[in-house]
């Protein structure tokens, strides 16, 4: 028994000693840089077989990654693994298939990934090798057992969104997204790397085989939402504060930073800057007579008087269109059957390319226009008492010419000098809460950097993100310390990531005016997309939010974003009764109230928390 105790340790130690030596990748900016010829653009590749020729140069890089190197980051190795299955779907290599989407799954963060996560690659999976007859029911059979081994009450959600894709399958539908994110990247830098090859992969088992089963999946798919028994039950309603307890509520400034919002749709309930009263003068002397509301700036940060982004030409000449297309899209990822979802889906299906690709990157700038509209309404909407403060200032986006702002050290100077005056005039103003829907990590600026010919290094660009983002925190970091009567509300991020391997620039500072917020489902468990660790100090419903976009559209969203806004909601609440309240108290009384459903997760308690400030005494 020593004997056989020894030499099992002696093996570990070994595998262990290899681990230590193997070269360590934190985040996808560590990979490689490891390239591939594309003979034709990527949304053109994706359905040439030239592409085939590229599968097993890209199957061996993949799996020397993982072999030779020690990956920190579980969501990059489960999309390794998930790549790797797309290829040994197109290799007519079901058995690795299936195994691959297992791994896949089983690195996933979350347990809606660890049931359902990859379903379409596992359907895509089920069918290979089966006759053409025989498809259909192999991918209808593996969709009834993968659900009927998962928590209904727990995947609801993903699956609903899941099916949607169903809807729009097609090699026109990823192609455009192809064309319109990848396309300019190969084209510049010359060639592709493997997550971008193996996304390439993805998308053509995707576009390929889905399709044809297309009916047969959404009707059975349809039948198990409509199932009463998989109905969720919605722990929100029961939580907010009864409308009782405000009938002396008193005006609270609260300001949304992000793009810029519809100023129109609330109307009575706009800030007052005394910096810009309203009378014809440009009284800070920023260039911009009258920005009564707070201080909006362009994607160059350079100060405007548009409350919310102006559109481009470009979306500009395709707006309506886009707002009826876009909302489709949402409300088929919501699994509504709605006018608007039923065109969008019929416009994926049958549309060219070409027009697919202009929808596609209209609808990323007309997103990021909604963005702060949809955030300003979850706060104000049926609150009136909420007086917002429009902050506009948020270094990405589009420019006239259609072209991302790019993240270099002249744009993140201009931002940090931004943000400090940003804080005398919120300061100024009386805010007390502040939503921050929005993050900006290093592998983002590595990326735009070598994505936009500013850097063709990987390491450099690597240590130039690091550098630009220490800049922000450290601005970021001036603004909250010196701002102890505001609290500070931000969104967690989406990536799935734990939060010590993909901070951002917000997330990575503590302060005792600041909370980070993560995102659950109806339900009260953590949505599948959160971004989780020790720095999210709240969760709360960040899945299939009902909120307004520009113009007053009804639409619903998903993301830490949505969640972070229903925390400033509840702040807002408590300080509309108590005004007294300190930054510092408040946070306390959100912290204190909240539920704690597992460890070191709190779930917001709005009602709960407006009752503890009603009776607390302020520090």
């Amino acid at each position: 028994m020593i004997r056989i105790l020894a030499v099992v340790g002696a093996l570990l130690a070994a595998s262990n000693a290899e681990a230590q030596t193997r070269p360590v990748i934190r985040t996808q900016s560590d990979l490689p840089p490891t390239r591939f010829a594309a003979p034709l653009p990527p949304s053109r590749l994706m359905s040439d077989d030239q592409f085939l020729a590229l599968l097993t140069p890209l199957r061996r890089e993949a799996e020397r990654l993982l072999r030779d190197y020690d990956i920190q980051d579980r969501t990059l190795v489960a999309r390794l693994n998930m790549g790797l299955a797309s290829i040994a779907v197109l290799e007519g290599r079901k058995g690795d298939a299936e195994r691959l989407v297992a791994a896949y799954r089983a690195d996933q963060s979350q347990p809606q990934g660890r049931q359902i996560g990859g379903l379409p690659l596992d359907l895509a999976a089920a069918m290979t090798g089966e006759v053409p007859a025989e498809r259909c029911l192999a991918a209808v059979t593996r969709l009834r057992t993968v659900l009927a081994a998962a928590d209904a009450s727990l995947i609801r959600d993903d699956f609903i969104s899941a099916a949607g894709n169903f809807q729009t399958a097609g090699i026109p539908y990823y192609a455009s997204g192809l064309e319109g994110a990848i396309d300019p990247v190969v084209r510049q830098r010359g060639a592709m790397d493997v997550m971008q090859g193996l996304a390439i992969a993805r998308d053509r088992v995707r576009g390929t085989m889905l399709p044809p089963c297309r009916d047969v999946l959404t009707r059975a798919a349809r039948a198990w939402i409509d199932d009463p028994a998989h109905q969720p039950v919605d722990i929100w309603p029961g939580r907010q504060p009864p409308a009782s307890a405000f009938s002396r509520a008193r005006p609270v400034v609260v300001a949304v930073w992000d793009s810029g919002f519809d100023t129109a749709m609330f109307p009575g309930q706009m800030a007052v800057d005394p910096a810009e009263p309203f009378d014809g003068l440009d009284n800070d002397a920023n260039g911009v007579v009258d920005d009564i509301s707070g201080p909006t700036y362009d994607t160059a940060l350079r100060p405007r008087a548009s409350v919310i982004m102006p559109p481009t030409r470009f979306l500009r000449a395709r707006l309506a269109a886009e707002m009826a297309y876009d909302k489709g899209e949402s409300d088929l990822r919501f699994g509504l059957d709605t006018r608007e979802a039923r065109i969008f889906a019929e416009f994926a299906r049958t549309a060219s390319t070409a027009d697919q690709t202009e929808q596609f990157v209209a609808s990323l700038e007309n997103r990021g226009r909604a963005h702060g509209t949809a955030c300003a309404s979850e706060i104000a909407d049926g609150a009136p008492y909420v007086r917002l403060y429009n902050v506009a200032a948020l270094p990405w986006g589009r420019g006239e010419d259609r072209l991302e702002i790019p993240y270099d050290e002249a744009t993140v100077a201009r931002w940090a000098a931004a943000i400090d005056r940003i804080g005398a005039r919120m300061r100024g103003a009386q805010v007390r809460v502040v939503n921050m829907s929005w993050g900006l990590t290093v592998d983002e600026i590595a990326q735009q950097l070598l994505e936009r010919g500013l850097e063709t290094d990987e390491g450099r660009a690597k240590l130039r993100g690091v550098a630009m983002q220490k800049t922000i925190a450290e601005a970021l970091e001036r603004l909250i310390k010196g701002s102890p009567n505001i609290l500070f509300v931000i969104g967690a991020g989406n990536s799935a990531q734990p939060d010590d391997i993909q901070g951002d620039a917000v997330t990575r500072l503590k302060a005792p005016n600041m909370l980070i917020v993560g995102a659950t489902g109806v339900n009260g468990r953590p949505t599948s997309f959160t971004v989780f660790g020790d720095s999210v100090g709240l969760y709360a419903q960040g899945e299939a939010v009902k909120l307004r976009w520009p113009g007053d559209v009804p639409a619903y969203a998903s993301g830490t974003s949505m969640a972070a806004p229903l925390v400033v909601r509840a702040a807002a609440q408590m300080l509309a009764i108590r005004p007294e309240l300190s930054a510092t108290d408040v946070r306390e009384g959100l912290l204190a109230t909240a539920t704690l459903e597992q460890p070191k997760m709190r779930l917001l308690n709005p009602a709960a928390a407006v009752a503890w400030a009603s009776r607390a005494k302020s520090g």
